[in-house]
């Protein structure tokens, strides 16, 4: 059993060494102002974006709204099709008269 334990061990030992060595997250940088000026020139390259893509955003959704409300007053939004008309009492009464459907029992 000691004899297994001890191969085990040393073939973990084996496959540790064959890894490649994994890199840091962030390089590490001898001079520490230089990484900090490095984050904060990235930080300011996001924000950039991200305002870019704000003001993009709006403009879309502006034209969007322009279009939706140039559609509706235009009269070619959705139509909902013709509504049914719901039958009047006497228009019921004269189908029941001329035997077209059976009265309903209320």
């Amino acid at each position: 059993m000691i004899k297994i334990a001890e191969e085990e061990k040393k073939e973990e030992e084996k496959k540790e060494e064959e890894k490649p060595a994994e890199e840091p997250a962030t390089p590490k940088v001898e001079d520490d102002t230089y990484e900090a000026e490095d984050l904060i020139d990235k930080a300011n390259l996001a924000a950039e974006r991200i305002e870019k893509a704000s003001e993009e955003m709006s403009k879309n959704l502006d034209r969007q709204e322009r279009q939706s409300v140039e559609k509706t007053l235009s009269g070619k939004a959705k139509a909902t099709g013709p509504q049914e008309k719901e039958e009047t009492d006497e228009e019921y009464a004269e189908r029941v008269m001329s035997g077209e459907v059976e009265p309903k029992d209320y």
